[in-house]
């Protein structure tokens, strides 16, 4: 749902604010490595190295708040 004008205050043609378009939010782990990721479309937008055990479990990871628009979920593995 469009918040309407006023309420973004960034350029509204940026993909960054458009309610028309898909952007698949990855989050990734190497546990081989530590390295934890976060990437949206093509682009690693932060990403931290921790010390990892051989194996972990999440029970949610929230990638953000107060979004708009449609929201879906895709596993591949």
């Amino acid at each position: 749902m469009d918040p309407g004008v006023g309420s973004v205050v960034a350029d509204r043609t940026s993909a960054a604010v458009r309610f028309d378009l898909w952007r698949l939010v990855t989050a990734r782990f190497n546990l081989a490595t530590g390295l934890h990721e976060l990437w949206v479309g093509a682009d690693a937008t932060a990403s931290q190295t921790f010390t990892t055990p051989g194996a972990q479990s999440y029970t949610l990871l929230e990638i953000g708040t107060g979004w708009s628009g449609a929201l879906a979920h895709v596993q591949v593995r």
